[in-house]
């Protein structure tokens, strides 16, 4: 659906200004025969336009075996990156249906350890404490992770976990950028 919006606006600002040029320059002189002007005419024809557009998006197939299929991927599949006192399971890196690039992945953390340092990115993220606990570092804001708890980041903002409690930290990512929106520069995002 996102996909259509624009056309979708599109044409219904043409539909809408058809009705609107009617009302506000088409009538006769006692208001109650509409007349048929260029404008309306021009207008009318863009909407016809949009809509054939919008039918032919709507109508065409999608090749399925284009994309990652549904699937269980059981954890001795996931590839494995190991560094000191931590270890990443990357279940899925690449694209998908709705994604350009994505990763899907499950990090385990030792007491006291950060897979790495705060950071930024490009992709949007989101980040799941499913064991443990420790701290979030969010735009150089430091709050506490528990079990349970999710950070969404947003491209370009720094963000990170650490594992400041007793026991293993295991969360869960998903990162991506999606299809048909640019993948935006610092820049564009960041005025400082």
């Amino acid at each position: 659906m996102k996909r259509y919006l624009p056309s979708i606006l599109t044409a219904s600002l043409c539909v809408f200004g058809s009705f609107s040029a009617a009302f506000s320059e088409g009538f006769t002189a006692d208001k109650s025969v509409p007349q048929q002007t260029a404008s309306n005419k021009s207008m009318a024809s863009q909407a016809t336009s949009n809509q054939a557009l919008l039918n032919q998006k709507a109508s065409t197939k999608v090749d399925a075996s284009n994309y990652f299929a549904t699937q269980v991927i059981p954890k001795k599949n996931a590839e494995i990156d190991e560094g000191e006192g931590w270890m990443f399971y990357s279940y899925h890196n690449d694209e998908t249906f709705g994604t350009s690039q994505s990763l899907a992945g499950m990090a385990v953390i030792k007491p006291g350890v950060e897979i790495h340092p705060p950071h930024e990115h490009s992709d949007e993220e989101f980040l799941l404490v499913t064991q443990g606990s420790g701290q979030w570092s969010v735009k150089g804001e430091v709050f506490k992770a528990n079990t349970g708890d999710m950070l969404y980041a947003a491209p370009w903002d720094e963000h990170g976990v650490k594992n400041t409690g007793d026991v293993d930290l295991i969360f869960v990512v998903f990162k991506w950028h999606s299809k048909g929106i640019a993948v935006p520069t610092k820049s564009t995002l960041k005025s400082d």
